[in-house]
């Protein structure tokens, strides 16, 4: 049996794995933790939480199922217009945290742009909305999350970056 990975990187992402016939294995958010930190605010030290991926989780949840001959998709990060400097590093030091984990762990993986399978799935230039009603369409899976009324993007993205990976790139 084959497992396709999706996974969506940044602390609101997730991660979905589906098998060869398209059926959802496991989904979770993406793990994280409140990280101590210190930042200058107005010229004084402060001390705040910054809320990062757990590394440590995500390699456990991978490895539960790389017994099932995994192959893993993870969408390129690049930095964004409107997107602050924090944010982008810390979304690029995550994808950056992912890919160096796959590599580590020797799992079949491949890194795509958010380009290449939004436009696959006719997603250019729409929303997140959008993103969930399409893998609700694939999937019958609505990806709602306890306690809350909408969709988790996060988790419709990486399901279906987990199918562009048995569609496209293991053909």
């Amino acid at each position: 049996m084959k497992l396709f990975c999706g996974i969506d990187c940044g602390v609101d992402g997730g991660i979905v794995f589906i098998d060869g016939d398209n059926k959802i294995v496991h989904k979770c958010v993406m793990p994280t933790f409140e990280k101590p930190t210190i930042r200058m605010y107005k010229g004084k030290h402060k001390k705040t939480m910054l809320r990062v991926m757990d590394l440590d989780d995500v390699k456990t949840i991978i490895q539960t199922y790389n017994k099932y001959n995994l192959f893993v998709v993870i969408e390129r990060q690049t930095p964004m217009r409107e997107q602050g400097l924090g944010s982008t590093a810390k979304t690029m030091y995550a994808f950056g945290e992912l890919v160096g984990l796959m590599k580590g762990m020797d799992i079949d993986h491949r890194v795509v742009s958010a380009v290449s399978w939004k436009k696959y799935f006719s997603l250019l230039k729409t929303t997140k909305k959008d993103s969930v009603k399409k893998a609700h369409e694939f999937s019958g899976c609505d990806f709602v999350q306890l306690m809350c009324r909408v969709g988790h993007d996060g988790l419709a993205e990486a399901y279906l970056m987990a199918k562009y990976g048995m569609e496209v790139c293991c053909v």
